[in-house]
């Protein structure tokens, strides 16, 4: 067998083995349909009316001390209270309009991130998360509740560099991350919620 020869067969063999890597490394049809498919549909269409809401809780992670920092505040017959500090008597009425107003109606906005591999970059790591080893890139967990249910509960992570009001969001059970549109008015300052 001659240089030519060989050196044809390389080729070959080159161009076979990178055609097979670049088609069995590209995603398939059916998966880009599922991630795509809910682009623009809302996160929670059944939470229509803010005045359900009858609790907001609020979990936040801080990267320095590696301590989960609750915050939740509830409405208790008819008082509302900050169970996360001593059933504390809170101003909470109108807080909870403007959180709970904020959230009717977000939608899910551009795929971000298909797989936990993302978290981190975009700051959506649970923060109740047991993983020790994710200590960085957690983000905040807000649930909104009516009782004991659940009405919203969305992991918000980094904000889109140069984008005003635009985050990374998912649910906690979903792997997808998208941008999302959020003008939340929160605060976890006791003060603020005191009477």
């Amino acid at each position: 067998m001659n240089s030519m020869t060989r050196t044809l067969i390389y080729v070959v063999v080159a161009v076979v083995t990178l055609s097979l890597a670049i088609w069995n490394g590209m995603p398939s049809a059916e998966m880009n349909v599922n991630v795509a498919a809910n682009v623009g549909e809302k996160f929670f269409p059944e939470f229509t009316d803010p005045t359900e809401a009858t609790g907001v809780r609020v979990i936040v992670f801080d990267d320095e001390t590696a301590v989960i920092k609750p915050f939740e505040v509830s409405r208790v017959g008819n008082e509302w209270r900050i169970p996360s500090h001593y059933d504390y008597p809170a101003d909470g009425a109108e807080q909870l309009s403007k959180t709970a107003s904020s959230l009717v109606g977000v939608e899910r906005g551009a795929v971000a991130g298909e797989s936990e591999l993302d978290f981190a970059r975009l700051g959506v790591v649970d923060p109740l998360a047991d993983d020790k080893d994710s200590l960085k890139g957690r983000g905040d967990r807000l649930t909104l509740t009516k009782g004991n249910e659940a009405l919203v509960d969305l992991i918000i992570g980094n904000k889109v560099p140069d984008k005003t009001d635009q985050y990374y969001v998912r649910k906690p059970d979903d792997k997808i991350t998208y941008i999302t549109n959020l003008k939340i008015d929160l605060t976890t300052k006791f003060g603020d919620w005191i009477e």
